[in-house]
């Protein structure tokens, strides 16, 4: 087991039109505890961001719900989201994020981070709870 948390950093320049997906796997059983998403001041939601998770088999988790009727997607203008999750992984499973720049005219910086916690695998929560009683 690794005894540590590693903060994925996403960050790349995206070509006007540009999608596609970038990824890193996952090193040990552990957690995603936390996604951030930061939006610069002028993006006017063009670029729209998925975080996932691509497990073995070719199955997919989501670390966000996106409710029927709304956006399957994160975008924003001048904005920086934080959302805490608790979504088991695996070794070798990957965390992808999907991008897309709608934009014809500008790049846009992607800037998504994911921490994930190795400290007590997948049962982080429970193993947490144990240690403290």
């Amino acid at each position: 087991m690794i005894n540590k948390k590693e903060v994925i950093v996403f960050s790349k320049s995206v070509a006007p039109g540009e999608k596609g997906t970038v990824a890193e796997r996952i090193k040990a059983d552990a957690t995603v505890q936390e996604v951030t998403a930061k939006f610069y001041f002028g993006q006017e939601r063009a670029l729209k961001v998925n975080p996932y998770i691509h497990k073995t088999r070719n199955r997919i988790e989501q670390l966000l719900t996106y409710p029927e009727g709304t956006d399957p997607f994160i975008a924003g203008d001048d904005d920086y989201f934080k959302y805490d999750t608790a979504v088991e992984v695996s070794n070798d499973d990957f965390v992808k994020v999907d991008f897309e720049n709608t934009s014809v005219d500008n790049a846009y910086d992607l800037v998504v981070t994911v921490t994930v916690d190795y400290l007590g695998g997948k049962q982080r929560a429970w193993w947490y709870y144990a240690k403290q009683h």
